[in-house]
């Protein structure tokens, strides 16, 4: 509080000064009379005058000056650094975001690699599916035609069978008095005693 109050002694002080010099010339050449040194006076006493008020304004304007200098320089500087460091932060994160950006081509890369692998195995999968059906359909129809033939070969010789001891019986009907089919008969039977007894 009191060097406040020191202040503002200093300050009228210097106010009060500054106002004499001012007023100073103006009174000095009312009181002065009209000759030619008048003119030299003038310009001396306007040259001290402005002088004093410069060396005033130095004096005592200095030190807030110098404080709002430095107050300036510390605040661009704050800025400074803060830029700076904002500067970093950005750069910090474009290199991120680069760099997940490269991350995600080569992401996408291998995801294209790995369906484009799952999508050619699917398709083997498929084709192997359909050549195994196609195979199990050929080995039916394979199947089926050989138990067709075989039972069609099996229905034609149950058939001619028939036919030939149909044809045999008749033939032999014209052909064989009773005593030869006695002897046919018994020639048959013997046979079968062979057989069993063998």
């Amino acid at each position: 509080m009191m060097r406040a109050a020191a202040t503002v002694r200093r300050r009228a002080a210097a106010a009060m000064i500054a106002g004499a010099v001012v007023v100073a010339p103006t009174v000095a050449m009312a009181a002065g009379g009209g000759d030619e040194g008048h003119i030299i006076h003038m310009f001396i006493f306007h040259f001290i005058n402005m002088a004093l008020l410069i060396g005033a304004a130095i004096y005592f304007a200095r030190k807030p000056f110098q404080k709002f200098l430095a107050d300036r320089k510390t605040r661009v500087t704050a800025e400074l650094e803060e830029a700076r460091k904002l500067h970093e932060e950005a750069r910090a994160m474009l290199d991120t975001y680069q760099a997940k950006l490269s991350g995600l081509a080569d992401e996408r890369d291998e995801l294209i690699a790995e369906y484009r692998s799952l999508g050619e195995a699917e398709r083997d999968r498929i084709i192997a599916e359909a050549e195994a059906r196609a195979r199990r359909i050929r080995d039916e129809a394979e199947l089926t035609v050989t138990q067709e033939i075989a039972s069609a070969k099996a229905a034609l010789e149950a058939e001619v069978l028939t036919l030939a001891s149909e044809l045999a019986e008749k033939a032999m009907r014209k052909e064989l008095t009773a005593s030869q089919h006695t002897a046919l008969v018994d020639g048959f039977l013997s046979d079968l005693d062979e057989q069993a007894s063998a």
